[in-house]
């Protein structure tokens, strides 16, 4: 897999060690949210196992059709967790959400900042 065609809105093993404290830990997938990536940074949401529990929580978006993209069992997007990975972290691309699923992240995410900000969909 050539990692210079990393993409917006694909899912990827991602590899999240070491970890400091609470931030994500050991290799999981994450969803590339920034914008097509050659540089050596990309910005990715980790995903993380569903449980109703977090169904309360606005920056978890739950991954409908989570097998159709890679994953093994039912997940969620965890937009707390956004983070800046060098290139060199990113193992193996899985799958790819489409652009309303991206939406619905960049949604969650800016929620974290304020809950009065909103974003237009075009």
């Amino acid at each position: 897999m050539n990692k210079n065609t990393i993409s917006r809105g694909e899912i990827w093993y991602v590899k999240f060690e070491p970890q400091v404290g609470n931030e994500i830990r050991k290799i999981r997938p994450a969803i590339v949210v920034d914008a097509d990536f050659g540089q050596l940074v990309g910005q990715v949401v980790p995903i993380t196992a569903w449980q109703d529990r977090l169904c309360i929580l606005p920056y978890m978006v739950k991954i409908q059709n989570f097998e159709s993209l890679g994953l093994s069992k039912p997940s969620t997007a965890n937009c707390s967790q956004i983070k800046s990975c060098a290139i060199e972290r990113f193992i193996e691309k899985i799958g790819i959400v489409d652009d309303a699923f991206l939406f619905e992240i960049h949604q969650a995410t800016v929620r974290i900042w304020s809950p009065l900000y909103t974003l237009n969909h075009n």
